[in-house]
């Protein structure tokens, strides 16, 4: 008998570069294995940290060869907050993309854990087919007595229905 290989048996392989969290099976079920997830990318983290830095050191760079710290400085303050804030912004831009990435890679994981989920709970594993054999043979067991049970009471029956004819000849013959 060859064995077909439902989606549960056939396991996805992880991705090269390490192991990862292992996702837990449900609570009471024995249909869902353990399936090891894959592990959070920390590149998104690591752009932002060298955008930011290159970005910061070309400010740097720029203020510093500009050479009039003293003009800078005498600078009105509304003057003062929009060199600041230009140069802040393009780091927070950088932190909100590599946030985005990552929760977009974290919404990735949480549909790859689901659809592990579902797979398991669509093709039953090993252990129920054991539990469904298990099931069908006591349902057969049952149906052989309930039929034996049915065939006693027929018997009976008609045994009955036998002695009310004998009864009811005997009393016409008497009356």
């Amino acid at each position: 008998m060859t064995q077909t290989k439902t989606p549960i048996d056939l396991q996805i392989a992880p991705p090269p570069g390490g192991g990862g969290d292992v996702v837990a099976p449900l609570a009471g079920s024995d249909l869902a294995p353990p399936v090891a997830a894959p592990p959070a990318r920390p590149w998104p983290a690591a752009i932002a940290w060298l955008a930011s830095l290159f970005w910061l050191a070309l400010c740097a760079v720029y203020f510093i060869t500009r050479g009039d710290s003293a003009a800078l400085l005498a600078l009105p303050p509304r003057e003062v907050a929009l060199l600041a804030a230009a140069v802040i912004l393009p780091v927070a831009i950088f932190w909100l993309i590599a946030f985005y990435v990552r929760r977009n890679e974290d919404l990735r994981l949480s549909t790859l854990a689901l659809q592990r989920s579902l797979a398991a709970l669509t093709y039953p594993g090993e252990g129920s087919q054991a539990r469904v054999a298990a099931v069908v043979e006591t349902l057969r067991h049952q149906a052989r007595e309930l039929n034996s049970a049915t065939e006693r009471a027929r018997l009976e029956a008609d045994r009955l229905e036998q002695v009310f004819r004998s009864q009811t000849e005997r009393l016409e013959e008497a009356a």
